[in-house]
């Protein structure tokens, strides 16, 4: 990636990007990821998270998959209408989303 992966988060964050949780494919990640929304406390949590199962912090490593809902390119925010959470083995998670 060549970026300090915090920075570039937090560089996204300050730039109104608005991204959720998807999918999940690593321990300790679980269910309960899914749609938390990309901001400093999602970081935080993160960083403590990498520090003992060396999960990187933007997903490199398919570790989670983003959707952005809103960000300074899109004319409106996406909404979310409707969820369907499935899991896809062991600590394997997904969320499919339709959004208007």
């Amino acid at each position: 990636m060549g970026k300090n992966e915090e920075e570039y988060l937090s560089e996204l964050i300050q730039n109104k990007f608005e991204a959720i949780l998807t999918g999940v494919f690593a321990c300790p990640l679980n269910e309960s990821w899914l749609g938390k929304e990309i901001n400093q406390e999602f970081i935080n949590e993160l960083k403590k998270i990498n520090k003992k199962y060396e999960i990187n912090l933007v997903g490199e490593g398919g570790e989670f998959e983003t959707f952005v809902l809103n960000c300074p390119l899109f004319k409106k925010p996406l909404t979310i209408i409707d969820k369907k959470i499935s899991s896809t083995g062991e600590n394997s998670w997904k969320m499919e989303i339709d959004v208007k």
